[in-house]
């Protein structure tokens, strides 16, 4: 495992999975969110975008976490490991209010800079319709790069647990 994928709904822990991974494995983090989002929650397009997605992949490890699934087939060709934190959208929600309730008015350190946490009524309807939005299109691109990748489907926080436990 030298270039590790970790994608799922927002709020399911793909940050919190990714740093404990790179912990255990000494592999570096790249957020996705803090590449993507400008201050202010802006949005960089996507021409520019796929500029800097392409180039955070030419290294030789990483760990990256995020979801942007329009991306995510070009990610998979450079991953040789998929972990998909495939959760309820219950859990994802969950742990989502509780990420805004903790960290409410500031800045996470997986995000850019000027990026508040705040209660986004758009980022819960993402999350209650990713299962139906979303899921499948992840499914498919795992299908899609499976010949060449190691792949983990989490279903739940104690999958989770299960599987850093084997890393150790």
């Amino acid at each position: 495992m030298k270039r590790i994928s970790i994608t799922g709904c927002g709020g399911a822990g793909k940050s919190t999975l990714a740093l404990e991974l790179e912990r255990l494995l000494g592999i570096e983090v790249i957020h996705l969110d803090k590449f993507y989002w400008n201050p202010g929650w802006i949005q960089t397009p996507n021409d520019e975008w796929d500029v800097i997605h392409e180039n955070l992949l030419k290294g030789d490890s990483w760990i990256i976490d995020g979801s942007y699934a329009r991306t995510l087939d070009a990610r998979l060709k450079f991953s040789d490991t998929i972990i998909f934190l495939d959760f309820s959208r219950r859990v994802c929600l969950l742990r989502w209010m509780k990420r805004v309730i903790t960290h409410y008015g500031q800045s996470r350190p997986d995000l850019a800079p000027e990026c508040p946490e705040k209660l986004d009524w758009e980022m819960a309807r993402w999350i209650w319709k990713y299962p139906s939005n979303h899921r499948l299109r992840v499914v498919r691109a795992i299908e899609n790069n499976s010949k060449h990748l190691t792949v983990h489907i989490l279903r739940s926080p104690r999958e989770v647990k299960r599987f850093l436990k084997k890393m150790r």
